[in-house]
């Protein structure tokens, strides 16, 4: 299974999910126009990677801010990687936020009452 990188810019985050080398990350900020067009690799590479996935799967997570379009886009992703608990694979997802960005931190709880996946958080600095 071919890795999907995507680079970040200043609206999208960067993605990298890389079966083989056990490596799945989306970092920076998430206000793509078109959510619907940026995201739509993301969930075609998780459906198949659904298909034989690694025993484990440790995600991390450090986005700085998203719109309301992308907590959505967000959430499906989280759903695809719940998709892999139901059929008895291991899921952590390590969910970064700056230390003084109480928002951030909350949103991770949300989406971890939303999927029911086990998150993880650490704070950072810049």
């Amino acid at each position: 299974m071919n890795p999907l990188i995507i680079e970040g810019k200043d609206d999208t985050p960067e993605i990298k999910f890389d079966k083989e080398n056990a490596i799945f990350e989306i970092s920076g900020r998430s206000l793509p126009e078109d959510v619907v067009s940026f995201y739509t690799p993301v969930y075609n590479w998780l459906q198949e990677y659904l298909k034989a996935p690694n025993d484990e799967t440790s995600v991390k997570m450090k986005i700085d801010y998203f719109n309301s379009a992308s907590h959505k886009a967000i959430n499906e992703i989280l759903e695809l990687f719940a998709e892999l608990e139901k059929i008895g694979k291991k899921v952590t997802i390590y969910w970064h936020y700056l230390v003084d960005d109480e928002d951030m931190y909350e949103s991770g709880m949300d989406f971890a009452d939303l999927t029911h996946l086990n998150f993880e958080y650490k704070s950072y600095e810049v």
